[in-house]
């Protein structure tokens, strides 16, 4: 099968081999914080992504959430799709891009990217400042 493709540089390997090979302290101080993120997180990840474990990642970030702060969260996993989910108008079956391999098929990237557009919109319209927002312009 790797006759028809072009050579890719597949990164995932590096960066799980830095994650599971990194100390407890390294790991710490790249993590990113989001317990103390106050805003609601909007979290997608390609289940076949072929440059870092996003899904894992995606899911060790709602993990930590307080419950409070999650109640608003919403997190997408998309089995089928690589590492570059695009919004709007962009390609939807690139899976690759400047010799770097991005994972996922064709059809399982077009269709995570086809549900992620509605899935983003329906996230804001149903954050609460949002909601705030839409009922004061209604009233005034």
């Amino acid at each position: 099968a790797a006759h028809d493709r072009p050579t890719l540089l597949r990164l995932r390997p590096a960066y799980e081999g830095g994650l599971s090979h990194a100390g407890r302290a390294d790991r710490e101080a790249a993590r990113i914080l989001a317990e103390q993120i106050a805003a609601p997180l909007f979290l997608a990840a390609g289940g076949d992504d072929a440059v870092w474990p996003s899904a894992s990642m995606a899911a060790e970030l709602a993990r930590v959430r307080p419950g409070a702060g999650a109640a608003a969260d919403a997190r997408h996993e998309f089995p089928h799709a690589g590492h570059l989910l695009r919004l709007g108008l962009q390609p939807t079956d690139a899976l690759f891009t400047g010799g770097i391999e991005l994972g996922g098929t064709r059809e399982g990237h077009a269709a995570a990217e086809a549900q992620l557009w509605p899935a983003l919109l329906h996230f804001l319209e149903s954050l609460p400042s949002a909601t705030a927002a839409q009922r004061g312009a209604t009233t005034s």
